[in-house]
């Protein structure tokens, strides 16, 4: 006789069978959610989420766009949870749409949800952290008004007037990869049926809008959040400011000891000379690139340090 934590246990297996084959990374570092939920997905009938009978509901491409994970202590200032603009209304409804993988139905996922407000309280109380150094205020000021000059429309104002603009920005001018949001954005199938599902369809109601484009994010405690741009191509912030010095390949140190540049603000990397292995972000494969976002490559170097000691602070 099986016992229930086994059968507890069988729609996990069940959903891990199927999305396993479609959401292995070109290396460590990426998120591959929204391709699990495809997967997922892809098996349920959209209306009450039940199993469609070891059955796809509409194909699942192979392609794989990975995005770094975002700050979670910035989902409180966000309109739309997802990069390309996707995820919009109800955001405890988009922060648990993990559980298609494992869950029965629609019963037990209204179940999931009755705790979701208090995930969601508790994601509104994080705060960023401080930058744990000495900052120089003298060249953070002169940074401040660079920034206000040549960033605050996109990311916003901080202070104690902040405002947030939410501004999606298109992919012919933010010039970063676009193959993230281009695969969203064709991908009907998913996005039919996620607008059609449960998920989005039952109250309190949300809603999934790809967009040729990404919103720039806000850049609360941004100094704690590298690497940097939506797929997490760019290891630090002197090359996210100064593109030319971005490297094509770099690997990076996995272990949480010394693993941190507070010089370059970011991670510390080797750039290989040879074979690479899956510790190293390839630049060179579509949906990784680390092109786009030059705005800063014309700055003066001493002001690109003032602009980063500036961004320190935030």
């Amino acid at each position: 006789k099986r016992s229930g934590q086994y059968k507890a246990y069988l729609p996990l297996a069940r959903g891990a069978e199927f999305v396993t084959p479609f959401i292995k990374t070109p290396f460590v570092g990426v998120n591959s959610a929204f391709k699990l939920e495809e997967a997922a997905v892809a098996h349920r009938n959209p209306s009450d989420l039940s199993w469609a009978n070891d059955e796809q509901v509409f194909p699942i491409s192979k392609e794989l766009y990975g995005s770094d994970i975002p700050p979670l202590w910035n989902v409180k200032k966000k309109n739309a949870l997802y990069y390309n603009g996707m995820g919009r209304g109800d955001f405890t409804k988009l922060l648990m749409q993990v559980m298609v993988v494992a869950i029965e139905d629609s019963t037990e996922a209204r179940e999931i949800h009755d705790n979701f407000d208090d995930v969601l309280a508790w994601l509104h109380s994080i705060e960023p952290p401080k930058y744990p150094n000495p900052i120089n205020q003298d060249l953070a000021n002169q940074g401040k008004r660079i920034f206000e000059d040549m960033c605050s429309k996109c990311h916003g104002v901080y202070g104690e007037e902040e405002d947030y603009p939410n501004l999606l920005v298109g992919l012919d001018v933010v010039k970063t990869d676009s193959a993230y949001a281009v695969y969203s954005y064709k991908n009907e199938n998913f996005t039919n049926w996620l607008n059609s599902s449960w998920i989005m369809k039952s109250a309190p109601k949300a809603w999934v809008q790809p967009e040729l484009g990404y919103v720039a994010p806000p850049l609360d405690g941004i100094w704690a959040t590298a690497p940097y741009l939506h797929n997490g191509s760019v290891p630090n912030l002197e090359t996210l400011l100064n593109s030319k010095k971005r490297p094509t390949k770099w690997t990076r140190r996995m272990s949480t000891a010394n693993n941190y540049n507070y010089k370059t603000v970011g991670l510390h990397y080797t750039e290989p000379t040879g074979e690479t292995h899956k510790f190293t972000y390839n630049t060179t494969i579509k949906g990784y690139g680390n092109g786009g976002h030059t705005f800063a490559d014309d700055l003066k170097e001493e002001h690109r340090k003032a602009l980063i000691e500036y961004l320190k602070t935030l």
